[in-house]
């Protein structure tokens, strides 16, 4: 019984860790990214390209109701942008799909999907942001 209690709590805390808590991410932001290079590109080389600041509320209204996928579903590339959030002090990066409503998470190395439902008005507001810079 006791082996069984302790793989319990400790799965529980694994997949606490996998879990982003997105409501203490700030500091949004979403570059013009050439498509070549949006998983190539350095955090630290972001700062020399164009940028626009994601709105908190909003951001967190279709991030912050994502749900990761399972590893065994890898999603179709097919094109995307990048961004970038701060927690705990440091900046992380994803790469957001321009077709489909999933993103992926660099720091966590995992996909992450927005509610179906939301899909087309988050790729609005993405390319609504895209199209002044």
């Amino acid at each position: 019984m006791k082996p069984f209690l302790v793989f319990l709590l400790l799965c529980g805390t694994l997949n606490t860790l996998a879990q982003i808590n997105w409501s203490k991410t700030s500091n949004w932001k979403i570059y013009k990214v050439p498509e070549p290079v949006i998983f190539k590109i350095p955090i630290d080389s972001l700062n020399q390209l164009y940028s626009r600041p994601l709105r908190q509320d909003s951001t967190m209204m279709y991030i912050g109701t994502s749900t990761i996928l399972p590893d065994s579903i890898k999603p179709v590339w097919m094109g995307g942008w990048v961004a970038t959030y701060e927690l705990s002090g440091q900046m992380h990066k994803i790469q957001i799909s321009a077709y489909g409503a999933f993103f992926y998470d660099q720091s966590s190395d995992r996909f992450y999907q927005i509610p179906i439902a939301l899909k087309d008005d988050w790729m609005t507001y993405i390319n609504q942001l895209l199209s002044s810079i």
